[in-house]
């Protein structure tokens, strides 16, 4: 499986960035799927200058509501005129964020909600037999908490996330679990695709929404920090062979790989222009990323 990240926070020199989400994701099996749109035509701009063309995507799915991750829809339609777009259905109520005491519009242009292309899902929806969106998690784990500043259709209360969902790529022993921010908790994510899996995720790759926190210490070290309720079962995930990946909104997005005894082995920065490639059979995360 290749992983480009076409739209992130962070950019090494040669690619614009903006605040949002983007992966282009290149299977075993010669599907090319769009994770994420980002916001709007830097989606293109970015995808031309890896050399990736927007029109060979087969399909596309939207994670959630927001204007960060589904905002390039209108630019995704232009460039490809046959593939479907997977979305929640209330990906298109109203939504907002609170900053500074005032409302800000966070959603997707509602314009383009009765767009042909796009397939509605329920909470469960089976592209083939090892491709799988879904949605509607629920949990006994917290959601993050920057979720209280998060508004949904009548502005006051807090957004619960029904336009929420996941995608999960099986590739050989792999089971790659992608969230775009991860509203609902990353834990609770996990315990929902392990539901319908019968097993755990092997790979976790997205935006946690400040669930996880790593950085690079001076001396060159790895330091983990996990928000103090998610610590112990993320501990317990990673020991039991799981790797998480992800810090979507943090200083150069990194990724951190964990093997079956919880030892980190590899540190890396997962920005645009990062190349990230799984080798099924050993069931290992390598980088062609480049440096800064």
């Amino acid at each position: 499986m290749r992983i480009t990240s076409l739209i992130d926070n962070y950019s090494q020199k040669g690619f614009r960035t903006e605040h949002g989400l983007s992966l282009y994701i290149q299977t075993r099996s010669g599907k090319n799927i769009l994770f994420d749109m980002g916001q709007g035509h830097l989606l293109a701009e970015n995808a031309t200058q890896f050399g990736l063309s927007l029109r060979d995507i087969d399909f596309a799915v939207i994670s959630h509501g927001h204007y960060d991750h589904g905002g390039g829809l209108s630019c995704f339609l232009k460039e490809n005129d046959m593939a479907p777009i997977y979305i929640r259905r209330e990906a298109f109520l109203p939504c907002y964020s609170l900053r500074d005491k005032h409302l800000h519009y966070l959603g997707l242009d509602i314009a383009l909600a009765t767009e042909r292309r796009l397939i509605l899902c329920k909470d469960k929806t089976h592209i083939s037999n090892d491709i799988i969106i879904f949605g509607n998690v629920k949990g006994k784990y917290p959601r993050p908490p920057a979720n209280r500043f998060l508004k949904g259709i009548d502005k006051v209360s807090d957004d619960l996330f029904p336009h929420e969902q996941h995608l999960i790529i099986q590739e050989g022993e792999n089971v790659v679990l992608f969230c775009g921010c991860a509203h609902c908790g990353i834990l609770n994510i996990i315990d929902t695709a392990t539901d319908i899996l019968g097993r755990k995720p092997s790979h976790i790759i997205g935006g946690m929404h400040r669930s996880i926190f790593i950085h690079t210490q001076p001396a060159g070290g790895i330091s983990l920090r996990i928000g103090i309720n998610e610590k112990y079962a993320l501990a317990r995930f990673r020991n039991a062979g799981g790797q998480v990946h992800g810090c979507g909104g943090l200083p150069h997005a990194a990724f951190l790989v964990c093997d079956s005894n919880n030892l980190c082995h590899n540190f890396l920065h997962a920005v645009v222009r990062s190349i990230i490639v799984f080798h099924v059979k050993h069931c290992q995360l390598s980088s062609l990323s480049y440096s800064r």
